[in-house]
């Protein structure tokens, strides 16, 4: 039962899934290529700041890892078009448990004999497999870039899977409190707007508290501050930031079995 809830839910988001997906690839094929084909040295930051503000480009080179080959590369894994596309994935397959109750098809699948368990654990493949296929794709867009591309340094394809798997570690997150809030919303509308509403506040608490002195200890809440992959490509994942947003992640999943379990459907 389980397996035929996910192949439903993967068949009903198959076109979505697949757009997505080759855009990411096509987009970090385009960032390697981008990487190889500019002067990313002193020289072009320099041409940045006759452009933008000087500040601006410091937190393009500084928070992002941007400024060199191998940075770029790295920055194109939280590239915001990245992000965006990879959290609305996540949450459109997150959430898909509320659009079933909005839809009365929830109560129609429980009314046979299929444990509330089993479909929700259905669910959470969904949202497994499409925060794995988001984060392969685009180390796939990483390593077929660098297989056509002269690199202007050694840089190799296994350099980026801490960057990869700091990403799947992160989409994984958001999928968890998403599907936490989809167990509990009547519409999928209201999963989808606490969902977003939670990703933004964390991403404003992670980039604001560079800046502002008062979120500086808020900022440890938002799990976009355990979030670097620039950092992950050069000296690995820390130790901390896997556990933070790992927990995230075991700590929500059995909140939202629980949730499901004691809903009055």
């Amino acid at each position: 039962m389980i397996r035929a809830i996910f192949l439903r839910n993967i068949r009903h988001h198959l076109g979505l899934l697949g757009v997505l997906s080759l855009g990411l690839f096509l987009f970090q094929l385009a960032m390697v290529w981008f990487a190889a084909r500019l002067d990313l040295g002193p020289q072009f930051r320099a041409f940045l700041q006759t452009l933008i503000p000087p500040g601006l480009v410091d937190v393009i080179f500084n928070q992002f890892g941007f400024g060199s080959f191998a940075g770029t590369i790295s920055f194109g894994y939280q590239h915001p078009l990245v992000l965006i596309s990879g959290i609305a994935l996540v949450i459109v397959m997150a959430t898909v448990p509320a659009q079933e109750r909005e839809s009365e098809i929830l109560e129609l699948i429980l009314s046979k004999p299929v444990p509330r368990r089993a479909y929700l654990g259905a669910n959470l493949l969904s949202v497994l497999f499409t925060v794995l296929l988001i984060s392969a794709m685009v180390l796939a867009g990483s390593a077929f870039g660098l297989m056509i591309v002269v690199a202007p340094v050694d840089v190799g394809w296994t350099d980026y899977l801490p960057s990869a798997l700091v990403l799947f570690l992160l989409l994984m997150a958001v999928g968890s409190y998403g599907l936490l809030f989809s167990t509990e919303a009547p519409r999928r509308g209201i999963a989808t707007a606490q969902a977003v509403g939670i990703t933004l506040l964390f991403y404003w608490l992670d980039f604001m508290g560079d800046y502002w002195d008062l979120l500086e200890t808020a900022r440890y809440l938002s799990p976009f501050f355990y979030f670097d992959p620039a950092r992950a490509a050069q000296a690995g994942l820390a130790p901390r930031d896997i556990w933070v947003l790992l927990g995230i992640s075991l700590a929500l999943v059995p909140a939202a079995f629980l949730n499901f379990q004691r809903q009055d459907l």
